[in-house]
């Protein structure tokens, strides 16, 4: 029985440890201190243990004390009374297990024989355990006010830095005897316990090169990748660290790097399966060692190459310059969001982790991120990402590339998210949002490589040769243009991707300069055709093309893109409401659709009744979708509109290297002419059929357009967010996403705009998935009112894929192909394999 007001402690873990030690004197040891105890030493050398007592030695004890004194079998007496002046001094329980831990770890006598050693592991990890009860006494007791007065915090920074440094001897002495299961675990735990303390985690880190060293003398794969391993994960913690151990590490990697070359070297001409386990040795340990893509293209398998076609290779491929398919797309191989989108049949879309080790865990208006490690920026030896680089990239978007795409989720961050260490960081949220997984899937960039070097990520020398942490790696060929994508191997080391990606290098070619596709598909010399027009499809399929079993044509079974008639109004003549609804009531969207289009599959392409893609959520759900072609209504408009400009004439922008752009074009100049001629005046139409630079410039740089016949692909599922970020008034800068500059500058703001505007800030404010449907849908009966661009229609979507390519998303269900969703047709891409 506990005597009332005796502060009684029993030490669960040292006891447990006691009975599982097989050492009888480290099981004596542990024993000892199963319930604490401080230490009374009376001058005349009489030891007393006594319960834990509230006051530091250095406090002023009264006169006369008590104290609760402890049996041999650790019974509690009744309170003992102790003269002050008879008390030489008084120990306390953590120091007494410091000074046990330190005899622990002292280095036995040099008469000592080898055998004596035998149990200095299982000492070290006493003395771990010791210090790790100490730690925990002490935190317990202040809590509870059984240790008082400020002399204790002495206590407590002492006793956490002997832990820290028991469990550095610890490891060092794991390391020394070639204990790599103790080396892993305890380094991976010190590693999370002292996340702040960089000069004990390199300390940390270098006792774990130990067994990189001895790795890297291996000839084996399994041993060099683990040498590897361990000496990335020290530089992308110590990127500055002339550490020696790592130094060795380093210099072994690069004599059997230089051993395996010239053995695959030797062995490609006649041993073509030594030569490719050779050379994939090599790529493990270094993707970018000099010869080994030449020596890979010479084996005669196991290095499979997809090629896609595609009508402009790509040439901007940084996050924030990307305008083609092809850019986007390279893109996707190369960058990585915090989490990453993947379509789905029955959501729509579903998230899983990407750069974060595990999806976001969630805090009062934020979410706390943990990142992988160690993430290579492939392209940037010993360049690694951490919390640092993602908090730099929300920045960013926050601040010079506000306007941007890619910032448009972004407007829901927080400027400064908080870094906690390398691997975790809190974002914040201004507002309240439906899904928030959703407004992490934007790209990461190495901003603290690109802030050290003066670059900036719209730069033609990052944006030509960018380094991400994707898939893949950008591999510029002799003319220093990109076409190929090599595979990032540091990619396939993280857990859950290991090997990926199995494809080993996707290269682009440019379609236009091909004369007959569906021979490259026999030939295999193409293997994906990402965007066929419907026109062409009958080419790949049906019994006369010989292409049966080769290849597989599949539409999308997702669609975001649609089609529109972007509206500039910076020009003063385009800010009349008359005129944009004339025009959008003119256009007979089923007739041209019919004629340029559809080419006889009735059951493709649709034709769009306002901003949203057809069938999807946003869109009121009405028996019939109202078709916005309505002759009498565009006459009444235009002659509103003709009645106070007369003659119009206004230039329409279109891609001329599309025929079908020009055909469209041509009948859209000719509906809108013949319901535009009013008594009061008339609008005229002239088509400039620019090249692909010109119209970019044009339309995306300068706004030097009246209207533009342009792609819009909403980012995500959320509809009216994309469409309130399209509209932006703060993104109507040239470059901007907000194309046309609606609501910016404007002098005549009209109340159909102003009404539209107010709709469009009020959507923003809800996060309620059933408040925001009623809202999407009078938001829309608000843009038609104010018919800020002309909505033309959505078309499908037609792949064509080689039967040996095998798309994954890791799950079930219909072929995944159909599920791809263009222009980020490579989710996913690591899961691909190419028979």
């Amino acid at each position: 029985t506990v005597p009332r007001g005796c502060y009684y402690v029993r030490m669960d873990d040292l006891a447990r440890a006691a009975a599982d030690s097989r050492n009888p004197a480290i099981k004596a040891l542990l024993a000892k201190y199963v319930v604490a105890f401080d230490r009374i030493t009376a001058n005349d050398g009489v030891i007393t243990r006594v319960c834990p007592v509230p006051l530091f030695r250095d406090a002023k004890y009264p006169e006369r004390f008590g104290a609760f004194s402890l049996t041999d079998s650790n019974e509690p007496r009744q309170v003992s009374a102790f003269d002050r002046s008879s008390v030489r001094r008084v120990d306390h329980f953590e120091e007494l297990l410091a000074q046990e831990a330190e005899q622990l770890l002292k280095p036995p006598p040099p008469t000592t024989l080898p055998s004596d050693d035998t149990d200095a592991l299982e000492k070290a990890e006493a003395a771990e355990q010791l210090m790790s009860a100490a730690l925990l006494f002490y935190d317990t007791a202040r809590d509870l006010s059984k240790r008082r007065g400020t002399g204790w915090d002495k206590v407590r920074i002492d006793t956490f830095k002997t832990l820290a440094s028991v469990r550095l001897k610890r490891l060092r002495l794991a390391a020394e005897k070639k204990d790599w299961a103790t080396v892993r675990s305890l380094g991976i735990r010190m590693a999370n316990l002292y996340p702040g303390d960089l000069k004990l985690l390199e300390e940390v880190f270098a006792a774990r090169l130990v067994e990189g060293l001895l790795a890297s003398r291996s000839e084996q794969l399994v041993d060099l990748e683990r040498a590897g391993e361990l000496l990335r994960e020290f530089e992308s913690r110590f990127p500055a660290s002339n550490n020696a151990a790592a130094e060795q590490v380093r210099t072994s990697l690069a004599q059997q790097k230089e051993k395996l070359f010239k053995r695959a070297d030797s062995a490609i001409r006649t041993e073509d399966k030594e030569a490719t386990r050779l050379l994939r040795t090599l790529e493990a340990i270094d993707p970018n060692y000099p010869g080994l893509r030449e020596l890979q293209g010479q084996l005669k398998g196991g290095y499979a190459i997809l090629t896609v076609g595609v009508t402009r290779l790509p040439s901007a491929m940084s996050p924030y310059t990307a305008m083609t398919d092809s850019d986007r797309m390279a893109v996707e191989l190369l960058f990585e969001g915090l989490v990453e989108a993947i379509p789905d049949d029955v959501l729509g879309t579903r998230y899983q982790p990407g750069l974060a080790a595990a999806f976001p865990t969630v805090s009062f208006g934020a979410r706390d991120v943990r990142l992988q490690r160690p993430i290579e920026w492939a392209g940037l030896p010993r360049q690694y990402a951490d919390a640092s680089d993602v908090a730099g990239t929300i920045r960013m978007l926050k601040g010079d590339f506000h306007g941007t795409w890619q910032a448009g989720g972004a407007d829901w961050l927080m400027d400064q998210p908080r870094v906690e260490d390398q691997s975790h960081l809190r974002i914040g949220f201004t507002n309240a949002h439906p899904y928030p997984l959703s407004l992490l899937t934007f790209k990461i960039l190495p901003t603290r490589y690109l802030a050290a070097k003066g670059i900036k990520p719209d730069d033609a020398s990052f944006s030509q040769h960018p380094y991400g942490s994707g898939p893949y790696k950008a591999l510029a060929g002799r003319d220093g243009r990109v076409t190929s994508f090599v595979a990032n191997p540091s990619y396939g080391r993280r857990p859950g991707k290991l090997g990926q990606p199995f494809i080993k290098e996707i290269r682009f070619v440019d379609i236009t300069k091909k004369v007959n596709l569906p021979a490259e598909f026999k030939t295999e010399q193409l293997h994906l055709l990402p965007d066929v027009p419907t026109a062409d499809l009958a080419k790949y399929s049906g019994p006369g093309t010989g292409l049966q079993g080769r290849v597989q044509v599949v539409t999308a079974t997702q669609n975001r893109r649609i089609y529109m008639l972007a509206i500039n109004e910076r020009r003063p003549t385009m800010r009349s409401v008359p005129l944009r609804r004339g025009l959008a009531h003119a256009i007979d969207r089923e007739e041209i659709l019919t004629q340029v289009y559809r080419s006889g599959y009735s059951e493709f392409h649709k034709s769009l009744s306002g901003p949203f893609p057809a069938g999807t959520w946003a869109e009121p759900k009405l028996p019939a979708a109202p078709s916005l072609f309505n002759r009498d209504l565009a006459t009444a408009k235009f002659t509103e509109h003709n009645s106070t400009n007369g003659v119009s004439i206004l230039h329409l922008a279109i891609p001329g290297d599309d025929p079908r752009a020009k055909i469209a074009a041509a009948m859209i100049k000719k509906q809108v002419e013949a319901l535009a001629i009013t008594p009061g005046g008339k609008v005229v139409i002239e088509i400039d059929a620019l090249s692909a630079t010109d119209f970019e410039r044009a339309v995306y740089r300068e706004a030097k357009f009246d209207l533009a016949y342009v792609p819009f692909d909403y980012p995500d599922d959320w509809y009216p967010f994309g469409l309130a970020a399209m509209l932006d008034p703060s993104a109507a800068e040239p470059g901007g996403r907000n194309v046309g500059a609606y609501l910016a500058r404007q002098a005549n703001t009209t109340r159909e705009d102003v009404a539209l505007s107010q709709q469009l800030s009020e959507i923003r404010r809800h996060a309620d998935y059933s408040k925001l449907v009623g809202l999407t849908h009078n938001l829309q009966r608000k843009f038609l009112e104010a018919m800020p661009f002309v909505p033309l229609w959505q078309l499908d979507r037609h792949m064509v894929l080689s039967s040996k390519l095998q798309i994954s998303f890791g799950d079930s269900g219909p072929p995944a192909s159909a599920k791809l969703l263009p222009p980020s047709i490579f989710t996913q891409v690591g899961r691909w394999k190419l028979d």
